[in-house]
C-alpha cells in the first residue's frame, strides 16, 4: 500500500514541473461591452428624468389648478350674481318694451281723437263768430257806455243803412269815421287768421300780374281765375308761390290777355 501511495503521488519533481509550465489565459472580454452598458444607462436615466418631469408637471399642473380655483370662486360668485341681475334686468327691459309698444299704440290713437277734436272745436269756434265783425281803426272808448247801440249807429253811417228798409247805399269809397279810415274784417279764429295771413305775400305778387282774379275762400284756400276761366285752388303757400312764379310772372301771354 505504501507503495502505491508513494507511486500515485507527484513528486517534487513533478510539482516544479507544473509550476514551470506557463498556466493558460483567460478569455478577453466582448468589445462594445461598455458601450452597451452605458447606453442601457443613459436610456434608463432618459426615461427616469422624463417620468420625474411628468410627474412634477403634474403636481405643479394640480397646485397651480387648485390656486387658480381659489382665487377664481369669488370672481365666480359675483358673476353668477351678475347673471342673474342681467336676468332680472333683461326681463325688466322686455316688459317695459312691451308697455311702450302698446302705449305708442294708444298714443297715436290718443293723438287722432285730439287732433279730431281740436279740428271740431277750430269748427265750432269758427262758425260762432259768423256773424261777428271787427272793426279796425276806431279810437279807444270811442263806443261810450252803450257799445251795442253806438256800433249799430255807427255801422248805419259808415255803410249807409237805414233803420227802417235796411241797406239803401254802399260806396266804394274807404269808410271813414270822425275822418279816419275804418276797415271792416271777419272776425276769424286765431288759428283761421293766421293760416290766411300767410297768403299775404302771394296776393302782393298776384297784384302784380294783370287780368287775374283771386281771392281766399275759407278757411285758407287760395283761389286764383284765369282769364280763360281755369281756377286753380292752393292751400299750400309755397305751393301758391312756385305757380305764380312759374306760371304767371314768366308767361308774358297771359298778361296781355
Amino acid at each position: 500500500m505504501s507503495s502505491s501511495r508513494a507511486k500515485n503521488e507527484p513528486t517534487k519533481s513533478d510539482r516544479n514541473r507544473s509550476q514551470l509550465q506557463p498556466s493558460e489565459p483567460e478569455s478577453p472580454e466582448r468589445p462594445g461591452a461598455n458601450e452597451e452598458m452605458l447606453r442601457s444607462i443613459k436610456v434608463m436615466m432618459d426615461d427616469q428624468r422624463t417620468e420625474i418631469v411628468a410627474k412634477f408637471e403634474s403636481i405643479i399642473s394640480e397646485l397651480v389648478k387648485m390656486e387658480v380655483a381659489t382665487a377664481l370662486k369669488p370672481l365666480q360668485e359675483k358673476v353668477s350674481l351678475q347673471s342673474v341681475t342681467i336676468s332680472d334686468l333683461e326681463r325688466s327691459a322686455n316688459e317695459h318694451s312691451d308697455q311702450l309698444t302698446g302705449m305708442q299704440v294708444n298714443m297715436a290713437k290718443l293723438s287722432a281723437t285730439v287732433e279730431s277734436l281740436g279740428k271740431k272745436c277750430e269748427e265750432l269756434e269758427a262758425r260762432s263768430r259768423w256773424h261777428n265783425i271787427r272793426l279796425v281803426g276806431l279810437p279807444e272808448g270811442s263806443e261810450g257806455p252803450q257799445p251795442t247801440e253806438s256800433i249799430a249807429k255807427l255801422l248805419m253811417d259808415l255803410l249807409g243803412l237805414d233803420e227802417m228798409t235796411g241797406l239803401t247805399a254802399l260806396c266804394s269809397a274807404p269808410l271813414l269815421h270822425n275822418g279816419k279810415r275804418v276797415h271792416i274784417f271777419p272776425d276769424f279764429t286765431p288759428t283761421v287768421a293766421k293760416q290766411r295771413a300767410a297768403f299775404a305775400q302771394v296776393k302782393r305778387e298776384l297784384h302784380a300780374c294783370a287780368n287775374m282774379k283771386f281771392g281766399l275762400r275759407y278757411p285758407a284756400t287760395l283761389h286764383i281765375t284765369m282769364s280763360s276761366g281755369q281756377t286753380h285752388r292752393f292751400e299750400d303757400l309755397d305751393q301758391a308761390l312756385e305757380f305764380v312764379n312759374k306760371s304767371l310772372k314768366k308767361n308774358p301771354a297771359l298778361e296781355s290777355d
